[in-house]
């Protein structure tokens, strides 16, 4: 419920799926890499895309009190 929750949660999740992008780009272009890797950045974006709802939604209670 902090006021910073939801700018620091986006900019986390605005970054880290930058990388992920990034890192596919390479993929795509042929470099090396491991299913492991793929499967930890899935896991961070979709913990911080959570992260973002929930303090979207905890904003949104708050404005209605």
């Amino acid at each position: 419920g902090h006021r910073l929750a939801l700018p620091v949660a986006l900019t986390i999740l605005i970054a880290t799926a930058t990388v992920f992008a990034v890192f596919g780009w390479r993929v795509f272009a042929g470099d090396a890499f491991e299913m492991r890797t793929v499967g930890a950045m899935t896991l961070r974006t979709l913990f911080w895309a959570a992260m973002v709802w929930v303090a979207m939604k905890a904003r949104g209670r708050k404005s209605r009190l």
